[in-house]
Protein backbone atom coordinates (compact mmCIF):
# COMPACT_ATOMS: atom_id res chain seq x y z
CA UNK A 1 0.00 0.00 0.00
CA UNK A 2 1.23 3.30 -0.40
CA UNK A 3 -0.20 6.48 1.02
CA UNK A 4 -0.01 10.08 -1.02
CA UNK A 5 -1.73 12.87 1.17
CA UNK A 6 -4.89 11.44 3.13
CA UNK A 7 -5.09 9.32 0.29
CA UNK A 8 -4.50 5.19 0.13
CA UNK A 9 -3.49 3.44 -2.86
CA UNK A 10 -3.99 -0.35 -2.62
CA UNK A 11 -3.22 -3.11 -5.10
CA UNK A 12 -5.86 -5.14 -6.31
CA UNK A 13 -5.76 -8.75 -7.70
CA UNK A 14 -7.65 -9.93 -10.38
CA UNK A 15 -8.19 -13.58 -11.85
CA UNK A 16 -10.77 -14.53 -13.91
CA UNK A 17 -11.93 -18.12 -15.30
CA UNK A 18 -14.51 -18.88 -17.60
CA UNK A 19 -15.72 -20.62 -20.48
CA UNK A 20 -18.45 -20.32 -23.17
CA UNK A 21 -20.18 -23.72 -24.24
CA UNK A 22 -22.41 -23.75 -27.44
CA UNK A 23 -25.84 -25.26 -27.55
CA UNK A 24 -26.55 -24.04 -30.55
CA UNK A 25 -26.62 -21.89 -33.90
CA UNK A 26 -28.09 -20.01 -31.16
CA UNK A 27 -27.83 -20.02 -28.02
CA UNK A 28 -24.85 -19.86 -25.54
CA UNK A 29 -23.85 -20.24 -22.22
CA UNK A 30 -21.03 -18.87 -20.16
CA UNK A 31 -20.27 -20.04 -16.99
CA UNK A 32 -17.18 -18.00 -14.79
CA UNK A 33 -15.40 -17.14 -11.80
CA UNK A 34 -13.95 -13.93 -10.78
CA UNK A 35 -11.50 -13.83 -7.90
CA UNK A 36 -10.47 -10.62 -6.45
CA UNK A 37 -8.20 -9.44 -3.32
CA UNK A 38 -6.09 -7.08 -1.93
CA UNK A 39 -4.11 -7.10 1.03
CA UNK A 40 -6.08 -5.11 3.07
CA UNK A 41 -9.36 -6.21 2.81
CA UNK A 42 -11.07 -9.66 2.86
CA UNK A 43 -11.42 -11.83 -0.78
CA UNK A 44 -13.95 -12.07 -2.84
CA UNK A 45 -15.40 -14.40 -5.14
CA UNK A 46 -18.26 -13.27 -8.06
CA UNK A 47 -19.95 -16.86 -9.69
CA UNK A 48 -21.77 -15.65 -12.79
CA UNK A 49 -23.61 -17.20 -15.71
CA UNK A 50 -24.63 -15.16 -18.90
CA UNK A 51 -26.53 -16.47 -21.82
CA UNK A 52 -25.96 -15.58 -25.27
CA UNK A 53 -28.22 -15.28 -28.26
CA UNK A 54 -26.91 -15.15 -32.05
CA UNK A 55 -24.28 -14.12 -30.20
CA UNK A 56 -24.94 -10.38 -30.42
CA UNK A 57 -27.60 -10.61 -26.69
CA UNK A 58 -26.64 -11.47 -23.54
CA UNK A 59 -28.59 -11.93 -20.64
CA UNK A 60 -26.69 -12.84 -17.17
CA UNK A 61 -26.54 -13.26 -12.89
CA UNK A 62 -23.85 -13.12 -10.47
CA UNK A 63 -23.70 -13.67 -6.96
CA UNK A 64 -20.45 -12.18 -5.24
CA UNK A 65 -19.27 -13.82 -1.68
CA UNK A 66 -20.55 -10.55 -0.02
CA UNK A 67 -23.79 -11.38 -0.37
CA UNK A 68 -24.71 -9.24 -3.54
CA UNK A 69 -26.62 -10.19 -6.62
CA UNK A 70 -26.79 -8.69 -9.90
CA UNK A 71 -28.55 -8.79 -12.83
CA UNK A 72 -27.36 -7.96 -16.09
CA UNK A 73 -28.40 -7.25 -20.16
CA UNK A 74 -26.54 -6.38 -23.26
CA UNK A 75 -26.42 -6.20 -26.80
CA UNK A 76 -23.51 -5.68 -29.58
CA UNK A 77 -23.75 -3.80 -32.51
CA UNK A 78 -20.78 -4.08 -34.77
CA UNK A 79 -17.56 -3.86 -32.48
CA UNK A 80 -19.45 -2.48 -29.72
CA UNK A 81 -21.00 -3.25 -27.09
CA UNK A 82 -23.44 -1.70 -24.46
CA UNK A 83 -24.58 -3.21 -21.07
CA UNK A 84 -26.13 -2.70 -18.12
CA UNK A 85 -26.46 -4.36 -14.28
CA UNK A 86 -27.98 -3.56 -11.58
CA UNK A 87 -26.38 -4.73 -8.17
CA UNK A 88 -28.33 -5.89 -5.10
CA UNK A 89 -27.02 -6.50 -1.50
CA UNK A 90 -28.75 -8.76 0.68
CA UNK A 91 -26.32 -8.18 3.65
CA UNK A 92 -26.99 -6.27 6.56
CA UNK A 93 -26.14 -3.31 4.27
CA UNK A 94 -29.19 -3.85 2.37
CA UNK A 95 -30.79 -1.03 4.77
CA UNK A 96 -28.39 1.40 3.82
CA UNK A 97 -28.09 1.01 -0.20
CA UNK A 98 -31.01 -0.09 -2.44
CA UNK A 99 -28.49 -1.50 -5.07
CA UNK A 100 -26.15 0.24 -7.61
CA UNK A 101 -26.31 0.60 -11.27
CA UNK A 102 -23.87 0.05 -14.10
CA UNK A 103 -23.65 0.81 -17.71
CA UNK A 104 -20.89 -0.69 -20.01
CA UNK A 105 -19.52 0.64 -22.81
CA UNK A 106 -17.18 -1.48 -24.70
CA UNK A 107 -15.24 -1.56 -28.10
CA UNK A 108 -13.91 -4.93 -29.36
CA UNK A 109 -9.92 -3.67 -30.68
CA UNK A 110 -8.75 -7.53 -31.94
CA UNK A 111 -8.26 -8.05 -35.35
CA UNK A 112 -9.46 -10.66 -37.68
CA UNK A 113 -12.96 -11.65 -38.95
CA UNK A 114 -15.89 -10.96 -36.67
CA UNK A 115 -17.44 -14.54 -36.11
CA UNK A 116 -20.70 -12.97 -34.56
CA UNK A 117 -23.59 -11.91 -37.08
CA UNK A 118 -24.04 -8.15 -36.92
CA UNK A 119 -27.14 -6.27 -36.26
CA UNK A 120 -26.58 -3.04 -38.58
Amino acid sequence: MKVIGNFNLDFFYFSFFGYKFTLSDDFEIEPSLLFKATFQTPSQVDINCKAYYKKNYWLGVSYRSSKDIAIMLGVKVKKFYIGYAFDYTTSHLKDYSHGSHEILIGFNVTEGKNTGSSLL
